[in-house]
């Protein structure tokens, strides 16, 4: 069962949350305003790239996307500098990348959904007091 207290942290402002948009090379496409790119030619990129040893897997190859984005959304809320710096930079904004949006809607396997939730979801340190809080009840 859910806390309704860090539920109420997670949604916010009642104001439309950022969406994940999927950059394109067609003709006259244009990125909408408020997005932010963040493919692996930018500082926001996924690190674990398919194929390639990581440090991570014990210098075994990354498999394929889904073991890059698992990667990925297992180490990216630990880091507290690229946590600070999504919300600092990224908070309220579109995020494109090269993923399908419709191949991974239900399990959202694109790192720009786990950059979303950084720059977007509760403050880390308020849902730590609250349950702190709750404990000491």
């Amino acid at each position: 069962m859910t806390d309704p207290a860090i539920e109420a942290l997670a949604d916010g402002p009642s104001e439309a949350r950022p969406v994940r948009v999927q950059l394109r090379r067609t003709k006259g496409w244009r990125m909408p305003p408020n997005t932010v790119k963040v493919d692996r030619t930018t500082k926001w990129g996924n690190p674990f790239v398919p194929g390639k040893p990581c440090a991570f897997t014990g210098g075994r190859p990354v498999q394929d996307k889904r073991h890059a984005f698992v990667l990925y959304r297992a180490i990216a809320p630990d880091n507290e500098a690229l946590v600070a710096a999504a919300r600092a930079e990224l908070a309220g904004k579109n995020l494109a990348c090269w993923c399908p949006v419709e191949l991974y809607p239900e399990d959202h396997c694109c790192h720009a959904d786990v950059l979303l939730e950084l720059a977007n979801g509760p403050d880390p340190d308020a849902v730590r007091c609250l349950l702190k809080e709750r404990e000491g009840r």
